[in-house]
């Protein structure tokens, strides 16, 4: 977890840099991906959320893992209700 908090705050001026071309103020975006282990609903489950985002003390990253089946469910109502208060959200 240091290194990735450090390897963001490297990037952390080229980011602010870019802010020109975002749909929005970087602190209203979350950037965000899943990890699945496959391609079938029927078969594969959602194992990994994870995003990027801006507040008052610079970009921060944030991840749900689901260690089980049976709480895949949870991590994505957590992610959906965390994502609430953001008014632009890329995948």
């Amino acid at each position: 977890m240091e290194h990735t908090a450090k390897v963001l705050t490297s990037y952390e001026k080229q980011l602010n840099n870019a802010a020109s071309v975002l749909p929005a103020p970087a602190e209203n975006i979350c950037f965000f991906d899943i990890e699945t282990t496959g391609f079938s609903p029927a078969t594969s489950i959602l194992y990994l959320i994870g995003c990027v985002y801006c507040d008052d003390e610079g970009f921060k990253f944030r991840q749900w893992f689901c260690d089980t089946p049976e709480s895949e469910p949870d991590i994505i109502s957590d992610f959906l209700d965390f994502v609430k208060s953001f008014s632009v959200i890329v995948h």
